[in-house]
């Protein structure tokens, strides 16, 4: 925690700025520190499992998403050091594969279809 409050330290620039935010929005405590890390995973994944969604059926997608998500010992490694990058590095990387996919997919433009798709999640409950 220290670390991160040291503006010398060598950490990539959006990490900063986020940090930098959640700090503020937060507090720099052990708790909101992993809540961070945690809300990036949480955002990969769900990323993830719309991306697989558009072109498998249901119980591929499931394994697919939930396999590395759960049962990764990397992300459960890192899950539980609160490391702070692995959180922001997935979500990053999850919406580089959803938009690099995008023209295969023959979406217009993937955050509306996200969008989209959560409207119509919280229209059916």
């Amino acid at each position: 925690m220290v670390a991160f409050g040291n503006k010398f330290t060598n950490v990539p620039p959006l990490y900063f700025m986020l940090g930098w935010l959640w700090a503020r929005a937060f507090r720099v405590t052990e708790l909101s520190l992993r809540l961070f890390s945690s809300l990036g995973m949480s955002m990969a994944c769900v990323i993830m499992w719309i991306k697989l969604r558009l072109n498998y059926p249901f119980w591929s997608t499931l394994i697919g998403t939930l396999d590395p998500f759960c049962l990764s010992d990397l992300v459960l490694t890192y899950n539980v050091e609160a490391s702070m990058y692995y959180g922001l590095f997935l979500a990053v990387c999850s919406l580089g594969v959803l938009e690099f996919d995008t023209p295969t997919t023959n979406l217009q433009d993937s955050f509306t279809s996200i969008l989209q798709r959560f409207n119509r999640i919280g229209n059916n409950s």
